[in-house]
């Protein structure tokens, strides 16, 4: 039950690295008076690291060589596994 809110914690950690990387790369500072610039380069990071991390991970999902042959195979292995625990706990 601990491990259900564990993606969402890490997400808004992950969240807050990132957040804190972008705005010190760009070396913002509260007292500096927000530009053009500063907007841009804050609009560019904001998009680029997103689309970054979504490509690394897409990258497993294009390794993964999955055929409809496998998925078939597992059932059955699924099925017979079930069949076997069955038999067992009625022994």
């Amino acid at each position: 039950m601990g491990l259900l809110s564990f993606s969402i914690k890490m997400s808004l950690f992950i969240r807050g690295l990132i957040i804190t990387f972008v705005l010190g790369f760009i070396e913002y500072s509260a007292e500096m008076n927000v530009t053009d610039q500063i907007i841009g380069n804050m609009t560019t990071a904001f998009f680029v690291i997103p689309a970054i991390l979504m490509a690394m991970a897409i990258i497993p999902l294009l390794l993964m060589k999955m055929k409809d042959s496998d998925v078939i195979e597992m059932q059955k292995e699924i099925e017979v596994r079930k069949h076997v625990q069955v038999s067992m706990e009625v022994k």
